[in-house]
Formats: structure tokens, C-alpha cells, sequence
């Protein structure tokens, strides 16, 4: 069974090749993935990082690009099928 995650989309194939960049320089697991079809405004790549890393990997991402290029989710598993809602993360 697969666990939630944490799921960052970006406007910029360039952002979210640079994100995965700066998320190892900052000792944070994360993977590229295809942006799921559901989840139509992005670039087409999708960085995921476990959840208990989402509100550090967007403070870290934000520094990176900027907060308003990144979009956020929340991914569940429900019925065996990967569910994403946009949720917003404190970054401090």
C-alpha cells in the first residue's frame, strides 16, 4: 500500500528540475514524477516528499522560486487510487 505524500507543481519544467536541486542540498528526499492528469496547471512535473517534510520543503522551494509559482497538495490514497487536494503549509 502506498503511503501519502506531499506534492509541489510548478509553472516551469525549469523550477521543477532546480527544485529537486535544492531539496537535496537541503538533506530533503524528494522525487520527480509526471504531474497526475487531474492536476491539470503545472508544467508537467511534479516533485513529491513525504509529508512530515512538505512545510520545510516549501520553505526551502519558496526561497528557491518564489511561493507564488509552486502549488501545493496532499496526497491520499482512497480506494486504492492516489486522491490530491491543494492545501496550503505554514512557512515560516
Amino acid at each position: 500500500m502506498q503511503k501519502p505524500f506531499c506534492l509541489f507543481t510548478f509553472n516551469s519544467r525549469n523550477y521543477a528540475a532546480g527544485a529537486m536541486v535544492t531539496l537535496k542540498r537541503a538533506g530533503i528526499e524528494a522525487a520527480i514524477m509526471p504531474t497526475p492528469r487531474s492536476l491539470t496547471a503545472s508544467c508537467g512535473l511534479a516533485v513529491r516528499v513525504a509529508p512530515e517534510d512538505g512545510e520545510e520543503a516549501l520553505r526551502v522551494l519558496a526561497a528557491f522560486c518564489g511561493r507564488k509559482t509552486i502549488n501545493v497538495y496532499s496526497a491520499s490514497i482512497e480506494g486504492g487510487r492516489p486522491v490530491y487536494k491543494e492545501t496550503e503549509l505554514n512557512v515560516h
